[in-house]
Parts: structure tokens; sequence; C-alpha cells
């Protein structure tokens, strides 16, 4: 069959071709050209995302940092087409996250700070919401792990409550 062989596009291109009625020759390619770049978008977008996570975990914290930006960047760069806006919005979240966790980890606290407000100033919807208290629980174990409770339990009192009221209880980590 010519679709397994050439693909979707190349199908439609041959039966155009094919005495198929002339509405397909009218095939919208500007919405199909628009659709296709939106794919290469968001396929770059989640390979820097992919590529800032190994890096996060293989310990080279500043190509992670610097990569994660990128994915934020191309996160930015998203149609505004409902869908896509809110899984650029997610993306552009653990981005953010992504790239705080390096700068915790080459211990650049005004950065990990900014980056941290950034996350949780990016416009989610309620349905995604989980991303802002993952970056909660992180800002608030950081604060933790430099010995700074105070802010550490100012952090979690931002939560929903029922996050607060998940699988910790905070004061007992304090104890």
């Amino acid at each position: 069959d010519i679709a397994n062989v050439f693909g979707p596009v190349n199908t439609l291109i041959y039966n155009a071709g094919n005495g198929f009625p002339d509405s397909l020759d009218a095939f919208d390619a500007d919405r199909f050209e628009q659709a296709w770049r939106l794919n290469q978008r968001q396929s770059a977008m989640h390979a820097q995302l992919r590529d800032a996570m190994a890096l996060l975990l293989s310990g080279r914290f500043a190509r992670a940092k610097k990569q994660a930006l990128q994915a934020n960047q191309h996160a930015l760069s998203l149609s505004d087409e409902s869908a896509s806006r809110q899984h650029g919005l997610e993306v552009q979240s653990m981005a953010l996250l992504i790239a705080a966790e390096a700068a915790q980890s080459m211990q650049d606290t005004p950065e990990r700070e900014r980056l941290v407000q950034a996350a949780l100033d990016v416009p989610l919807p309620k349905s995604a919401l989980h991303f802002k208290e993952g970056t909660v629980l992180r800002s608030a174990r950081w604060t933790l792990d430099e010995n700074d409770p105070h802010t550490s339990l100012q952090r979690l009192g931002t939560l929903s409550q029922g996050a607060q009221q998940g699988d910790f209880e905070p004061q007992s980590v304090l104890c």
C-alpha cells in the first residue's frame, strides 16, 4: 500500500493526482504546515527537556540548566491554541524547576530563587497545579537543607489544603 511506504503527505499528493475530487486538491496546506511546524517545535522542546534531565542526573549542572532554559524558550514560543498553550505552560514549569535544581546543585542560591519564582509565576490552569506544588515542595526542601526552617514552613504554608494533607506532615519533618 502506498500509504505505508511514503506516509500521509505523499499519500495526499498521490490521491490528489489520481482522480479524487477537487476538494482534496484544495487541501489546506497552510494548516497542515502550521501543524507540522508546531509538532517540530514540540519535539525539539521535549528533546531539550529530556536532555536537561539527563544532564542533571549525570551531574552536568551548567549544561542541564542551559538545556532547561532553552526548553523554556521553546515552550514560550508555542502557539496560542489552547491545548498547545497549556502543554507549553506545563513544560515551561518543569523546565524552570529543572534549571532551579541545577542552580541548587551548583550552590547558586540567588539564581535558584529567581528560577523558583519564575516557575511559580507560570500561569498554569487548575488541572496542572501539581507542577506548582512540586516546585514549592522542592524549594521548601532546599531551604530546609540550608537550615532555614522558618522559610521552609512559609513555603509549605502556601500549598493547597489538599497538598498539605499529603503523604508527609511538615511538623514531623522539622522535629
